[in-house]
């Protein structure tokens, strides 16, 4: 992925960042005066762009074989994948009170005839609270709203939104790999499709689809 801002006093500022199933890294930043500068191609190319200023999303696009993606969109789908695995999770339990509660009603000397149900004493699974909101003009608010750093000391003027945007970026894959885990580490919910996503679903579609463009 790599963010992307501008500002017309200070131009083009880049900063990439590498995401997997363990970390997400940010991984170097730059800044450009022109989107013509011929090495924003090897940074660019291929990636999820994150955008922030007066920047023409679809110019990017297909200027750099890239993607530009939501970062409310993202919000609003770990939110629902959130509230699903809370949803499966009850429910879930809900199913083993039902089926313990029938079992224990049989007679003692049938039961001993049946496969024997247990009542599930799990750990609750944890979420985050994704009541949260992201302004690209102002990243600093989300920094805010997560109880992070909203400034590191010494960044210079022109590299303060990407900075903060960055950041931002950051820990909002940090608390979906964690809410991600939580869900992926109980078999017994996803037992047909347990893969491990690094991403929201709407992301890993536009990531897809970048990785077809790619084998063409």
């Amino acid at each position: 992925m790599a963010a992307v801002c501008f500002d017309a006093n200070f131009g083009y500022s880049i900063e990439t960042i590498s995401v997997n199933e363990q970390s997400c890294t940010l991984s170097g930043a730059w800044n450009f005066d022109s989107l013509e500068d011929p090495n924003l191609s090897n940074i660019m190319q291929g990636r999820l762009l994150i955008v922030s200023g007066m920047l023409d999303s679809q110019h990017l696009s297909s200027k750099f074989v890239a993607n530009v993606v939501d970062l409310n969109l993202f919000i609003t789908d770990a939110a629902e994948s959130a509230k699903d695995g809370l949803e499966k999770f009850n429910n879930y339990l809900e199913k083993n009170a039902k089926q313990y509660s029938e079992y224990m009603a049989i007679p003692p000397f049938e039961r001993k005839l049946l496969p024997k149900v247990v009542r599930k004493k799990l750990e609750p699974i944890y979420a985050h609270s994704w009541k949260i909101s992201f302004d690209e003009l102002k990243p600093e608010m989300m920094l805010r709203q997560l109880g992070k750093r909203e400034n590191i000391e010494g960044t210079p003027p022109n590299m303060k939104r990407l900075i903060s945007t960055s950041w931002a970026i950051k820990h909002l894959v940090d608390r979906w790999r964690e809410d991600e885990f939580q869900r992926r580490s109980r078999d017994y919910l996803y037992a047909e499709d347990n893969q491990f996503q690094i991403l929201p679903n709407s992301w890993m579609k536009s990531l897809g689809e970048l990785q077809e463009i790619s084998r063409k």
